[in-house]
């Protein structure tokens, strides 16, 4: 069997739709010798420069469209429907990890979608997106051979929002890097903690600055708390500046200059984010809305406990390894804040569900999940 990945988005391996892609099919290197990929770029001059997979077994090949994307996906936009396979060649199955299948109609196809939070949010994305993906991925959905997603709340939403059968959708979860993400050393904590600032112990938030991941409410919850406990822990966000951030960034500023201990570090090496996660006393993530939650997981392994919301995907991720709150509500958040911390037996409690919870997602398991499905729709 040959599968054709459009694997595009692995350009930037570091987050979303990328680490998703390049993950999977690092893994479906390592568990299928049997069957033969192409793996498709349509923008890089060279690929095989590129290289981000390192040495690649015979069963495994990458592939240049050296027709300008641009004007490709111009023209897609317009309606004027060029078959994707008239650039990339013939497959048995073609793998679209990122919303939207172009033009494969008869063709044995398999999309990847995330969420619904551009139909659930739209205030949340921008607004050419929300409005292209709308558009879009209704028309996807209907000439997709099988739609994959990455929980439970985003199988349940989709098949909602666009009327697919249950029997037509499966859930390939995403995990975390387990070779990264780790308990560090009291010495390197310490070493990274002096590179960001950050003295004494603290409270961690890791993503962008972004409305919907709640941080202004993070930030009201830890100016709520007694202060006491403000004078030991201060907040820690860490992560660079994003998608309409200014009232973000003001808050910030204004418990700056009131002298609260809120500290933004910017963007954070990926080497760094482990040994962040390890020197916390806890992780806060009480998102508005997600598809899944990488950084749940990602703490849970480096052993801190994990306060989130009880909405979207979460509550799946975390299981019995998290404090919940409702991210609308500023008390809620400071109350689980100020309890996990005053809790020594609660926090020893979720650090040992941390580890149950971590098997349950695995990358080299999602790899022979998306396989099962390939041969499903190969059939």
């Amino acid at each position: 069997m040959k599968i054709i990945i459009d694997a595009e988005n692995t350009k930037k391996q570091k987050t979303g739709v990328g680490y998703y892609t390049y993950n999977l099919i690092k893994s479906l290197i390592k568990v299928d010798k049997e069957n033969d990929y192409e793996l498709v770029y349509w923008k890089l001059r060279n690929v095989q420069k590129f290289n981000p997979f390192g040495i690649l077994p015979d069963n495994i090949k990458y592939k240049k469209i050296r027709f300008p994307y641009s004007i490709y996906f111009r023209l897609f936009k317009m309606g004027i429907k060029i078959p994707f396979s008239f650039f990339s060649g013939k497959a048995d199955v073609y793998l679209f990890p990122n919303f939207i299948v172009y033009n494969l109609k008869n063709k044995k196809n398999i999309v990847v979608i995330y969420d619904v939070s551009y139909l659930k949010y739209p205030q949340f994305s921008d607004k050419k997106n929300v409005e292209f993906l709308t558009e879009f991925v209704s028309s996807t959905v209907k000439n997709a051979s099988h739609v994959i997603t990455i929980s439970e709340n985003s199988k349940k939403e989709i098949m909602e929002f666009y009327k697919i059968n249950q029997k037509d959708i499966s859930i390939v979860s995403p995990s975390y890097d387990h070779n990264l993400y780790y308990k560090r050393e009291a010495s390197e904590i310490l070493t990274v903690k002096d590179k960001y600032s950050i003295t004494g112990q603290y409270l961690l938030f890791t993503s962008t600055l972004e409305p919907r991941k709640n941080v202004e409410n993070i930030i009201k919850a830890y100016l709520l708390l007694p202060k006491l406990i403000k004078e030991q822990y201060s907040l820690v966000l860490a992560g660079g500046k994003g998608w309409q951030d200014s009232k973000i960034l003001s808050d910030i500023k204004k418990a700056q200059d009131e002298g609260e201990k809120v500290i933004v570090t910017g963007y954070v090496l990926e080497e760094d984010l482990p040994v962040l996660y390890s020197g916390a006393s806890l992780f806060v993530y009480p998102s508005i809305y997600e598809g899944f939650g990488i950084p749940i997981l990602e703490a849970m392994a480096c052993g801190i406990p994990v306060i989130t919301s009880d909405n979207s995907s979460m509550p799946e991720v975390a299981g019995k390894a998290a404090l919940y709150v409702k991210a609308e509500d500023v008390n809620d958040i400071k109350s689980k804040i100020e309890e996990l911390l005053t809790d020594n037996k609660l926090q020893e409690k979720l650090k040992v569900e941390n580890m149950s919870q971590l098997h349950k997602f695995d990358w080299d398991k999602s790899a022979l999940k998306l396989l099962e499905v390939i041969k499903k729709v190969n059939e």
